[in-house]
């Protein structure tokens, strides 16, 4: 089984749009709010969402539906 987390911060329109996907395709994911670690905001804060699968950067923003299905192999 894969990891996937999802790379997100509060109040973000896209991040709860791409929870909308992972939702509707069924899968399961860890968000990880990058405003609770520096490090994470400062190297995901122009780019989020971002999606990660097994401690890979997969996808990062912008990207559609269709990237996510591809990638994650709905």
């Amino acid at each position: 089984m894969r990891h996937i987390v999802l790379y997100t911060r509060p109040g973000c329109h896209l991040c709860e749009e791409v929870e909308g996907w992972l939702i509707e395709a069924g899968l399961s994911w860890q968000p990880v709010d990058i405003t609770a670690d520096a490090a994470l905001f400062e190297r995901y804060r122009y780019r989020i969402p971002v999606i990660g699968v097994d401690g890979r950067e997969m996808l990062c923003a912008p990207f559609t539906r269709a990237d996510v299905r591809r990638v994650l192999g709905e």
